[in-house]
């Protein structure tokens, strides 16, 4: 699990998160002690997951992770199925946002640009339906 420091980094992301309002940040600074995680998110070994690709390729923490800036303690928001995953690489213009957007949580989709999904697919260079819908693709 990740210490403290890489959760605050990319909470430092998020337009509404104030680290002062995070007590456990101090309590793991003060007493130079690493608070015990409980994984949230947790994918069967079979599965590759790189969050990175996802980040570079324009998918908001708030897609998979749901708004964990309005959740008071972590929970699992989607499913993380098979199922969930392929409908977002079966259309990857539903869910892409704009790079500088991936960590606002409260990013909602301009209702004045229906195309800016595809636009960005584009831009971002994401791969073909058949190649996000490889076996290879999240089997490794």
């Amino acid at each position: 699990m990740p210490h403290l420091g890489r959760g605050i980094g990319v909470c430092q992301h998020s337009a509404d998160q104030n680290l002062h309002e995070l007590p456990l940040a101090d309590l793991d600074q003060r007493d130079n002690t690493r608070l015990q995680w409980t994984r949230v998110n947790d994918l069967p070994d079979f599965v590759y997951f790189n969050h990175s690709i996802h980040v570079r390729k324009g998918v908001g923490c708030a897609t998979c992770h749901g708004r964990v800036d309005k959740m008071p303690l972590m929970y699992q928001e989607a499913p993380l199925t098979m199922t969930w995953c392929l409908d977002c690489h079966r259309n990857p213009a539903q869910y892409v946002r704009p790079r500088d957007q991936v960590y606002n949580m409260a990013w909602e989709r301009p209702s004045g640009d229906p195309d800016l999904g595809k636009r960005l697919v584009e831009e971002y260079k994401i791969g073909s339906v058949e190649q996000l819908t490889s076996c290879s693709t999240c089997h490794r």
